[in-house]
């Protein structure tokens, strides 16, 4: 599940690497492929405690979706439903709480506004407010996911910025 050469993880099945070709003067970004499923992407354990309740932060992420089968970059449609093939990106939070076995998830969409342009990386902008679940969470973890299980998802820029 993890790859300790980038720092990301792969959850939900795949493998991540580095590659040639960042957005702006990056000469590298990061691709997970070999995804097995619409809900499989790239993900960081974060530290619940460092998370305090009330908190805010701004995420993000710079993001190009490439088919796996002929190498080419794909569009998404921001405006179709969870699951449907056209699908971009979510970010989940996922965690597993005191006395808890599943998971507790939030997701959270893409508010940057405009067309995904298929042969540019595109933002990916949000901000998340740390709940009590979050905070008191016993592992929690963000991940990237939605492009069908036959996209490859490169990303590049990824942040979390405390606002104050």
């Amino acid at each position: 599940m993890s790859d300790l050469s980038t720092g990301w993880i792969s959850f939900g099945g795949g493998e991540i690497d580095i590659i040639d070709g960042g957005h702006g003067s990056h000469v590298t970004s990061f691709v997970h492929y070999n995804r097995t499923d619409f809900k499989s992407g790239p993900g960081q354990i974060l530290d619940s405690k460092c998370l305090s309740e009330g908190i805010r932060y701004e995420i993000n992420a710079k993001f190009k979706l490439r088919d796996s089968s002929t190498g080419n970059f794909v569009s998404c449609n921001k405006e179709v439903g969870w699951s449907h093939e056209e699908y971009c990106l979510l970010m989940t939070v996922s965690m597993r709480l005191p006395g808890e076995v599943s998971e507790t998830r939030v997701h959270i969409g893409n508010k940057f506004g405009g067309i995904w342009l298929q042969d540019e990386f595109n933002s990916f902008r949000n901000t998340v407010t740390i709940n009590e679940n979050m905070a008191r969470a016993e592992e929690i973890y963000i991940h990237f996911r939605g492009p069908r299980a036959d996209v490859d998802i490169i990303f590049d820029e990824v942040s979390m910025k405390r606002l104050i």
